[in-house]
């Protein structure tokens, strides 16, 4: 038997397709749903989002952002307009790294750590969690560093011209059976502006930083150097 559950139809629909969560409004309707649909597949490859897809009335529904993000295109919310925006926004112009701007200093504390960002790509890249980008940034720390050298850091000069960086932040597939602890800190001139650490089996999380008049945004990586490790900055991209 297929599960089923009921539920508000009013404020779900919106709420899961952006954030995978359900929002319940006043005044909504009930309504049956089920939870019947076993995989999802982009482009040959299979995609798991972090709420289930369920059936109503012939019609699948699958979280917006997850499909959005699937296929390399950002997704925003606007309340007050009520308008969901994928891929480019408007009066915004959105730039990825290899794309419109390139890194202007790259460091590393081991001469076999390494980094890559492509804007496109035609192979693309998974997270630890099957999904595949095809813009993203990757940093990468050898096991063989040793503590005081398990770091690198990327730096992109910004010059005061955008607003925003976005990106989803995880472990790649190649690395998520890492054993390895990591630590991602994005400093905005100098100053910190981010930090989260990064460990096996952990779900990717969404960075959204403003970067208003900032010249500088520096990306820097380091592990406890037990094991190799690689983390994706994943569909990663700043608005102008």
């Amino acid at each position: 038997m297929k599960d089923k559950v009921k539920g508000l139809v009013a404020g779900l629909l919106i709420g899961s397709v952006l954030s995978g969560s359900a929002v319940y409004a006043a005044g909504g309707n009930m309504i049956e749903v089920f939870y019947s649909v076993k995989n999802i597949k982009i482009n040959k490859v299979t995609k798991t989002p972090s709420e289930k897809a369920f059936t109503y009335n012939g019609t699948t529904f699958v979280p917006l952002r997850f499909v959005a993000d699937a296929l390399g295109q950002p997704v925003k919310w606007d309340a007050k307009t009520q308008t969901v925006w994928i891929g480019q926004a408007e009066n915004a112009t959105l730039v990825y790294p290899g794309k419109g701007i390139d890194n202007m200093n790259y460091q590393e504390g081991y001469s076999t750590n390494s980094f890559e960002y492509n804007a496109n790509s035609v192979e693309g890249i998974k997270d630890n969690v099957g999904n595949e980008y095809s813009s993203y940034i990757t940093m990468y720390v050898d096991a063989w560093a040793g503590k005081d050298k398990a770091w690198n850091l990327l730096d992109f000069p910004l010059n005061g011209q955008y607003k925003s960086f976005k990106a989803k932040l995880g472990l790649t597939d190649t690395s998520k059976n890492t054993k390895a602890e990591s630590k991602l800190t994005i400093l905005l001139d100098g100053t910190k502006a981010y930090e989260q650490k990064i460990v096996a089996g952990e779900f990717p999380r969404d960075i959204n930083l403003d970067v208003q008049h900032v010249n500088k945004i520096t990306l820097q990586y380091s592990t406890d150097s037990v094991d190799n490790s690689q983390i994706g900055l994943f569909n990663a991209y700043f608005t102008k």
